[in-house]
């Protein structure tokens, strides 16, 4: 009988890409680094503190899974599709899960997510940009 997976997932890193919608809709990656030593990662999930406009409407939420580009580099990425609709801003972080293949998962959440918010947590962005025109807001 195999151990049970007792080691916490990480959240290694993340790459927030900035967006620019000034006249096209555009596909941007988002990237993360995510190490369970026990079972391996099953995916991260980021939130975000406001909506943007994707192919199928209102989207707030960027989901890397191991089954569409597979964690076991030690990193996932997933392309995302902004909509010239989609407003400019500061679109920030509220929440990050990540979880292992055995279910076990580390989320920060209501706001708890902030720079260097652990030491595991150095090199995770909490905000990316989007600009129209010549504005970056």
């Amino acid at each position: 009988m195999a151990e049970p997976d007792t080691t916490d997932p990480t959240l290694t890193w993340a790459n927030l890409p900035a967006v620019d919608v000034t006249s096209a809709g555009e596909t941007v990656a988002f990237l993360v680094g995510a190490l369970d030593t026990g079972s391996g990662i099953d995916r991260v999930h980021l939130y975000f503190d406001h909506d943007w406009e994707g192919q199928s409407g209102l989207e707030c939420v960027v989901a890397l899974t191991d089954s569409a580009d597979s964690f076991s580099d030690g990193q996932s990425a997933a392309p995302v599709y902004f909509d010239p609709g989609t407003a400019a801003g500061t679109y920030s972080i509220t929440t990050a899960i990540v979880c292992g293949a055995m279910t076990d998962w580390l989320g920060l959440a209501n706001g708890g997510f902030q720079d260097n918010a652990a030491n595991g947590y150095t090199n995770v962005p909490t905000s990316w940009h989007v600009a129209i025109g010549e504005q970056l807001f």
